[in-house]
């Protein structure tokens, strides 16, 4: 898991989660992020977390929004050929 602060700003970002397939469903990415949600409001004093993830990722929208995250804002992209 990769995290980074803003304090000056309240903000922190989860960056991305990975969990190797052989020791997924054991709950280590709840762990992790229960982690790193302590630390980042406890010790960095943060008052929101973003992050953000593909919507074909169901795995991780389900990870997420069992820890709590709630979808605030889509992401519109592209992809070039």
């Amino acid at each position: 898991m990769y995290f980074e602060t803003n304090p000056i700003f309240g903000e922190g970002c989860i960056e991305y989660i990975g969990v190797s397939p052989s020791h997924r469903k054991k709950g280590i990415g709840r762990t992790l992020i229960k982690a790193a949600l302590y630390q980042l409001f406890t010790e960095f004093s943060i008052n929101e977390i973003q992050l953000c993830v593909s919507i074909i990722n169901l795995k991780a929208i389900n990870l997420y929004t069992s820890a709590g995250f709630v979808e605030k804002y889509k992401l519109i992209s592209y992809r070039s050929n």
